[in-house]
């Protein structure tokens, strides 16, 4: 299948249930039992409430209980690192080590599809110079063909990515200020009517933000499904970064059955159904992401 599989990075904190979820789908898929697995379990904070201790400890016998994949590692944290140092750290860690990642959040339902996808789009992709990412969530577009696509955007939800990729990711977004600034790259860098834009001045700078500045700023593109092999079940209040409830948890999972064509473009026809479809979304829709700012319980 592929050269080598690419190492799964997942990260957990105090919802045992959506770690469980994650876990349960991620040992289905195709690649389960060929793959290795980082679990890195995030550490209290100060003063937390013997409510959240317990909640911690659930997760962390959790991720114990089984052996989810083929191989696992299970990386305890004393204190609260919180997502963004977290997973910046471990994906740069493991990265380097292993020249490819994949990863995972507590609330990324996979679909039993979707190591096979992103380590098949690792292999063919790696050394096409614009294309950045694999990524396995995508909004649920009505499209008759069930295809990989390009597209100049990254996604957090489910993906891979390349040491030298990643080696680009610029933590400091040292050019923020040029898009904040200039209508046409604040145009640009938005995804229709959701204003990305605005993390980018936002102080707790989301990592992902910071992902899609360093691929935006070199005309990077990345790789997704048609449909989407990912769901998230973590908008429901329970999240560091979603705090209500969205139609997103009931998004329909793709199959494994997935066209692969070599290329270096952007598929125009899925694009422009991609944007106009998100532009014509109410904008309830737009205001529950942007509740990405509201921090709640990392």
């Amino acid at each position: 299948m592929s050269k080598k599989l690419a190492p799964i990075l997942l990260f957990v904190y105090n919802r045992s249930w959506h770690a469980e979820q994650t876990l349960i789908a991620l040992s289905k898929n195709d690649l389960a039992n060929e793959s290795e697995l980082f679990i890195y379990a995030d550490g209290p904070k100060k003063n937390c409430s013997t409510e959240d201790l317990n909640n911690i400890k659930k997760v962390r016998d959790l991720i114990k209980s089984k052996s989810w994949c083929g191989k696992v590692h299970v990386i305890e944290s004393a204190v609260n690192l919180g997502i963004e140092a977290s997973e910046i750290n471990a994906i740069t860690e493991k990265v380097n080590e292993y020249g490819r990642v994949i990863v995972l959040e507590d609330d990324h339902v996979t679909a039993p599809g979707f190591l096979s996808f992103i380590n098949r789009g690792l292999d063919l992709y790696e050394n096409v110079p614009n294309v950045y990412a694999v990524n396995g969530f995508v909004f649920n577009i009505p499209y008759p063909k069930q295809k990989a696509v390009l597209m100049p955007m990254t996604s957090a939800w489910g993906w891979g990515t390349w040491k030298n990729k990643w080696a680009t990711f610029d933590p400091e977004i040292k050019q923020k200020d040029f898009i904040i600034n200039n209508e046409f790259l604040s145009h640009r860098f938005n995804l229709g009517d959701f204003d990305h834009t605005a993390l980018l001045n936002h102080p707790d700078n989301p990592w992902d933000i910071r992902w899609q500045y360093s691929v935006f700023i070199r005309h990077g593109l990345c790789l997704f499904p048609t449909q989407s092999l990912v769901r998230n079940i973590g908008l429901d209040g329970s999240g560091t970064h979603y705090t209500k409830k969205s139609e997103l948890e009931d998004h329909p999972l793709g199959s494994s059955l997935i066209d692969f064509e070599i290329e270096n473009k952007i598929d125009l026809e899925y694009y422009g159904l991609f944007l106009n479809h998100f532009k014509k979304e109410e904008l309830t829709l737009v205001k529950r992401l942007k509740s990405k700012l509201n921090k709640t319980n990392r």
